[in-house]
């Protein structure tokens, strides 16, 4: 046993590093992991049941009836990738900027890869009673934009990159060739842009992420697509401000998004289609598209077919499925005994507040007003945000064409939203999900972080779905 004054880590952790395995299927292990692993196999048993019958009603029964597709795996082996095809072959179809601009409405408005038209709703950073236009970058395939700088390891993970995609695109049909074309493509377009988008670190200063442009000036920087055509169709409105998170990207947009790079561009789009959906295809398929960020990760497999069903079908109803759990193994009892201990102990900072001696007046009335403006999520959401009730599942229609007509329904939701006022009462993660966030909706109570963290294999991210390319697990 290492002595506490010479290493407190080794003296504390010894026994827990030298008897703990990180799980096959998992890039590590620590205290929020195994509570995951905890919640997980409690919901898969739970669930399994209810599979089993139809006792589960309202919108917990569509989950039942969703997860039961994505269960099926008899029919989704057999069915290979042809539930996909009739969707790539839209973007197989595309011959130049001209025809890509002719369905870039419909195609975001569907929630697929889109990748030159990253533009999306959200808060206002400076002003969080209302809902803007925002422009992010376009994603890079590779996590950060230091992989591609002289000494990095751009060159090894492109042949990683090379030698996961190919055998992927194959399942979907492609010859051989064909497939390390599209993947040579996509590398040396994807090289292009990673010259002109934010590191990682870069992002980091938030701050910097505002730069709010008049639209109208904001649509001159693209030349080869008619911006301000497409947004309006978008928001069903003709915005007069947008967001620019990154202001270098979209000054050397036409470097970028031009007619001579428009191979690169569509074989971008088609690997993005082909990850994206690999989720709600085969086993095999999703097994081969999680091959590169296993291999990023160190994960040593995939995660069983059974745990993959039902993270598919938790990522369309997470709101659902946090608010089974959270109200059977947390409940309404222990959720009101934690808001009345949570407002006491708001009564004790204000009385602080404003019996304190050393804080000028004003700003212990700033103070005071931060207080009380505080939300307290505790537990889980008092309602299930009510899109989820459009989330009715055609159990004839198959797992994909489900699976895309619930993210047409956010997607939807998500531009409609512009100038409307941010829906405070909303949380942004389930209450199963093991995590912590704080969040300029409303500040958040620590009680609240102490949600139960779930990962997922979808392939969008909150900032911009359209900007990565999904590597599912």
């Amino acid at each position: 046993m290492v002595k506490i004054q010479d290493d407190l880590y080794e003296h504390v952790n010894a026994d827990w590093l030298a008897n703990t395995e990180i799980p096959a299927d998992r890039p590590r292990i620590g205290a929020f992991d195994e509570i995951d692993i905890k919640i997980e196999q409690q919901e898969l048993a739970d669930f399994a049941a209810m599979l089993k019958d139809d006792s589960a009603t309202g919108m917990l029964g569509e989950f039942i009836k969703y997860y039961r597709l994505t269960s099926d795996w008899e029919t989704r082996n057999a069915q290979g990738a042809q539930p996909a095809k009739v969707i790539l072959e839209k973007y197989e179809k595309l011959n130049s900027l001209a025809d890509l601009q002719a369905h870039l409405v419909e195609l975001k408005l569907a929630g697929l890869p889109t990748a030159i038209l990253p533009v999306y709703v959200d808060q206002d950073m400076k002003d969080t009673s209302r809902n803007i236009l925002q422009a992010d970058a376009m994603g890079t395939l590779l996590p950060d934009t230091t992989y591609y700088e002289e000494g990095g390891d751009s060159v090894e993970l492109f042949q990683l990159l090379e030698n996961s995609y190919v055998p992927l695109l194959e399942k979907y049909g492609y010859a051989t060739e064909e497939a390390h074309q599209i993947v040579q493509q996509a590398i040396e377009f994807d090289k292009l842009v990673a010259q002109y988008v934010l590191s990682n670190e870069a992002k980091s200063d938030y701050w910097k992420l505002y730069n709010p442009q008049d639209f109208a000036e904001f649509t001159q920087q693209a030349r080869h697509i008619d911006i301000a055509k497409l947004v309006p169709e978008l928001i069903d409105a003709t915005p007069t401000m947008i967001n620019v998170t990154d202001v270098r990207f979209w000054q050397n947009y036409d470097k970028i998004v031009n007619e001579d790079n428009f191979a690169g561009i569509k074989a971008t789009l088609i690997l993005g289609v082909v990850s994206d959906l690999a989720s709600y295809l085969s086993d095999d398929i999703r097994i081969a598209n999680g091959a590169f960020s296993r291999s990023l990760s160190g994960t040593a497999e995939a995660r069983s077919a059974e745990k993959a069903a039902f993270n598919l079908a938790h990522a369309a109803f997470s709101p659902v499925v946090g608010d089974y759990y959270g109200r059977k193994y947390f409940g309404e009892a222990a959720k009101a005994d934690v808001l009345d201990m949570v407002k006491k102990m708001i009564g004790v900072y204000q009385e602080c507040l404003e019996s304190n001696t050393w804080l000028g007046e004003a700003t212990k009335q700033k103070a005071i007003l931060k207080l009380s403006t505080i939300g307290l999520n505790v537990g889980y959401p008092d309602v299930i945000p009510a899109r989820y009730t459009l989330f009715v599942v055609d159990e004839q229609a198959g797992l994909l064409a489900n699976a895309l007509r619930f993210r047409a329904i956010q997607v939807a939701h998500s531009f409609s939203q512009f100038k409307l006022a941010p829906d405070k009462t909303e949380w942004e993660m389930p209450a199963d999900m093991v995590n912590a966030y704080y969040t300029t909706h409303s500040t958040i109570s620590s009680y609240s972080q102490l949600q139960f963290y779930k990962p997922h294999s979808i392939a969008w991210s909150k900032v911009n779905p359209q900007t990565m390319v999904g590597l599912g697990r």
